[in-house]
């Protein structure tokens, strides 16, 4: 199976200047242990639209998932992967969806890009895909993303009946989407994943969308690496593309001048064909590149042509000696250059416009044009060239144009008489200048940031214009238009250039004293912002019960005194508005708060349970709060099942100090509980991701099933025993449920410390190797715990049922005596008569003792060994040999277990030689 984690998109490049990442998820590392990464490659909205290339005052609407341009994008986010993890480990995450808001334009169809809006949601695919045709949806308008034109992000407005407003939504259609596949393809991720939220299936152009991307080729293209046309002799090499999820193979075909298709490459993973033109005919050719899947037997899955023509005339060009526009009356030389295969000549044409090509000059020697402009009409000419070998009759063989203006005005030029960047609120003079055939008029047109082109003085005699530049914060692009007084609009030339205002910024609002307080003190609310100018600051309250209202308009006062005096308890809003004096805009920047008028809070509170832990399964339990401080406490209880770490709300937020748990039904383990207390008009509450607090306190507390009994532990062999033997200690209890699991322990002979020697499990019966056991008392305790339970007691090596014990003795293996006879005791001397030295052993810890057997003669003063240690227990002894005298044999006896290398006892008897 595979292991995948979900990450954001700007987890991989979020590092500091070493490097190291400064976010949840250390990407490299992680890429050690998963099998991909599913990037979150979404909701780049909230975070985009403070940032160029939108830079919103507050958040505005924008693409859920750019592509280019915005400061967040899945190019950006793909890059920053690749560069740390290999692609194949990447999913790039798609939304199927898009975001919706409620915009305050009255006309719908006047509503700009990138609005700033209310009410702002979330829109499934099938429900933004169905919001043009909706019952109460009219003056619905489609546009594209023009700031990020590769994702080509659709963004719609219209008026919405069901929402009361007029709204704006940009969302991922198929093309916007198709274009989030490409990037996936193109850069070679593991794949597209989906974020669906709630698309339950349909749009077929989906699934045909992702088969058109995933399941074949699609948008081939191709290129030559020389322009067209090109003299015989010359190599060309023609390049196809195609976006294929799996290994592109490439088919070419060439199309000569009159003739058929065919191929001149067969399919292959090569996507270059080089062609060699030498001695081929003049004329146009035809290329096509066909792009399939490597392994697919489909003919093609897309195809591109492009036109190659052979020519003796190549790499024309033509220019101007006076660039554009002129005034009527100048006279422009044309002159062409051209590469040819013999001696080239030139016809000129001229397009006048809304006119018919004409020839101005027609095939010479001559490669250049003088255009005499006197008495023309304003407007849009076109100048082309025709270019041949001499000799030839072709019509031409290469052609060039280009296109000239004359208009009643050129040089225009525009200035200001403060520098960019000014203040929001500014007056700034802008002034024009032309060159003009005649009395020159200028007409002056604003652009502001995010807005459409307007016109703020028309065309008039006057060439400067007093702009108060009192909108919001941005770049601007003013224009100024100049013409002749009898000359047409069209006849104008125009200037543009950007200027920028600069707004207030980075508002704060400091509350002094600090929130919560009870009514009666006066709080100063401090305004501050960043502002190129003046600033004027404008306060506002929402009161608990909704009302919102200026308490103090715009003014040069930064602070404003809240009489809190009598006034509800609850939560009030705050709210500061700066702009530039002279601005007028609602506002430029805003910083906003809350702040609690409030009982004091609630103090830790202290619960009690009744009946204490540990309870068995199906006890009503109570749990019972109290605290201080807070003269309207609410009490909260929470409970965390064992195994578990999703926390579950046992009763809300009540005057009830109690709740009783009813534990029928609920499984054995340790649980823990929480009490959250919170002043009805608390202000201080402490927020977390399931709710707010003043305080709080955690219990723990068992609930276990009917216990085990206190296990029966027994030994084979029973003790004692000798160090080596097996020996098995084998448990038995009584439980509430079958297989209870047993967990054995030991304490070694002279130690006081206990070891596990197996932990839980269904065996009953631990197989202990006493090879190395001291001689002594070893101990064996056996915990018990029922097959649903985690144990009902606890101690500090874990939790069990019942226990039970076992000591076990290892002894020593001796033998206490042993007894020498002869049999027989004497013999004469010569006569070869064999004497049985018996031994006997007594008192022996194990079966089959040992004997050895020693000899030392009458006249000898040494023993010597004459029979190792064996299990028999005689030594026969022929006399043969022997000199008259006493003869001693001695018996050595050791148990078979004992240590000792010696003798645990020994006896001697004597046989007499006469």
């Amino acid at each position: 199976s595979d292991l995948s984690v979900d990450t954001y998109s700007g987890s991989a490049g979020y590092r500091d200047s070493t490097g190291a990442y400064l976010g949840f998820f250390d990407i490299p590392a992680l890429a050690n242990y998963i099998d991909y990464f599913f990037v979150m490659a979404y909701d780049m909205e909230y975070a985009n639209w403070d940032s160029p290339p939108l830079s919103c005052p507050s958040f505005c609407l924008g693409p859920t998932a750019p592509l280019s341009t915005y400061q967040f994008n899945d190019g950006r986010a793909s890059s920053e992967y690749r560069a740390v993890v290999p692609a194949s480990k990447i999913i790039l995450g798609i939304p199927y969806y898009g975001r919706k808001e409620c915009v305050a334009v009255p006309d719908p169809n006047q509503i700009p890009a990138n609005a700033m809006g209310t009410s702002v949601g979330a829109d499934g695919y099938l429900d933004a895909s169905a919001e043009n045709g909706y019952p109460g949806n009219t003056s619905y308008v489609s546009h594209r993303e023009t700031r990020d034109p590769l994702s080509a992000t659709r963004w719609d407005t219209f008026s919405s009946v069901s929402a009361g407003c007029n709204r704006e939504m940009y969302w991922d259609d198929a093309t916007a989407l198709g274009n989030k596949y490409n990037l996936v393809i193109k850069d070679k991720l593991r794949g597209a994943g989906i974020f669906a939220l709630n698309y339950g299936g349909g749009a077929p152009e989906l699934w045909s969308l992702l088969n058109l991307k995933f399941g074949q080729c699609s948008e081939a293209a191709i290129s030559a690496d020389k322009t067209t046309p090109q003299i015989p002799n010359a190599s060309v090499t023609f390049t196809g593309t195609a976006l294929c999820a799996g290994t592109g193979t490439f088919r070419f075909w060439m199309q000569p001048p009159g003739g058929a298709f065919s191929v001149v490459q067969d399919y292959s993973t090569s996507n270059t064909l080089t062609w060699d033109t030498t001695g081929k005919p003049l004329g146009t050719y035809t290329f096509q590149v066909d792009a399939r899947n490597q392994g697919s037997t489909a003919s093609l899955d897309t195809y591109s042509r492009m036109d190659f023509r052979l020519a003796l005339c190549v790499t024309p060009t033509l220019t101007a000696g006076t660039a554009p526009p002129q005034l009527p009356g100048t006279a422009v030389t044309f002159t062409s250059t051209v590469t040819c295969q013999g001696t080239p000549e030139y016809r000129f044409w001229v397009q006048p416009p809304g006119g018919a090509w004409t020839i101005a000059q027609d095939y010479g020697s001559a490669a250049t044009f003088k255009w005499d402009t006197t008495h023309l009409a304003y407007g849009d000419y076109n100048i082309g060239v025709h270019i041949r070998t001499t000799g030839t009759t072709v019509a031409y063989e290469s052609v060039q144009s280009i296109s000239y203006a004359l208009r009643s005005c050129i040089s225009t030029a525009l200035t200001t008489d403060k520098a960019s960047p000014q203040p929001t609120g500014t007056q700034i003079a802008l002034s024009g200048t032309a060159q003009c055939d005649g009395t020159p008029q200028f007409r002056f047109m604003i652009q502001p940031p995010n807005g459409s082109w307007s016109v703020v003085r028309d065309f008039a005699a006057g060439a400067t214009y007093t702009w108060v530049a009192n909108g919001p914060g941005g770049t601007y692009n003013l224009e100024v238009d100049a013409r002749s007084s009898s000359a047409p609009t069209s006849s104008m030339w125009s200037a543009q250039i950007g200027y920028n205002l600069t707004a207030c910024s980075a508002a704060t609002l400091a509350e002094s004293p600090a929130s919560p307080q009870q009514p009666g003190p006066t709080v100063t609310l401090t305004g501050s912002a960043t502002c190129p100018g003046t600033a004027q600051y404008r306060f506002w309250i929402h009161k608990p019960d909704g009302t919102v209202g200026v308490v103090q308009d715009y003014s040069a006062a930064k602070t404003y005194s809240w009489n809190t005096t009598g006034l509800a308890l609850g939560q009030y809003g705050l709210r500061v508005d700066a702009r530039d004096v002279g601005a007028v805009a609602d506002y430029e920047t805003v910083a906003t708060a809350y702040y609690n008028l409030a009982d004091p809070p609630c103090a830790t509170p202290t619960v009690a349970v009744s009946p204490v832990s540990p309870q068995g399964v199906g006890t009503m339990i109570t749990f019972t709060t109290t605290t201080t401080n807070c003269p309207r406490p609410l009490y909260e209880f929470w409970m965390l099942p064992p195994g578990t770490t999703n926390w579950i709300l046992g009763q809300g937020y009540s005057t009830n100090p109690s709740w009783r748990w009813n534990s029928t039904g609920a499984p054995p383990g340790d649980y823990q509980f929480s009490a959250w207390v919170q002043d009805a008009y608390s202000g201080s509450a402490i927020s977390t991701g399931l709710g707010t607090y003043d305080g709080f306190l955690g219990v723990a507390d068992t609930i276990s099933a009917a216990p085990c009994t206190a296990p029966a532990v027994t030994a084979s062999p029973a003790s004692p025993t000798t160090s080596g033997t097996p020996v098995a200690i084998t448990a038995s209890s009584t439980c509430a449920h079958a297989n209870p699991a047993y967990e054995f322990w030991m304490r070694a002979a002279g130690t006081s410390t206990w070891q596990l020697v197996q932990p839980y499990s269904s065996n009953a019966t631990y197989n202990w190797n006493s090879t190395g056991a001291l001689a002594g008392t070893e101990y064996f305790g056996v915990w018990v715990r029922d097959a649903s339970s985690d144990g009902v007691n606890r101690s500090s090596m874990g939790r069990y049922d019942a226990v039970g014990s076992i000591p076990y003795s290892i002894v020593t293996a001796s033998c206490a005596s042993v007894s020498a006879t002869a049999a027989p005791t004497s013999v004469v001397r010569g006569s070869g008569t064999h004497v049985t030295i018996t031994g006997a052993a007594s008192g022996c810890t194990s079966a089959n003792p040992r004997y050895e057997f020693w000899m030392r003669a009458a006249s000898q003063n040494a023993w010597q060994l004459v029979q190792g240690y064996t299990t028999s227990a005689t030594y026969d002894w022929n006399s043969t040999g022997a000199a008259a005298g006493t003869i001693y044999f001695g018996v050595w006896v050791k148990d078979a277990s004992s240590p000792t290398s010696t003798l645990d006892a020994n006896a001697s008897t004597t046989v007499t030689v006469s």
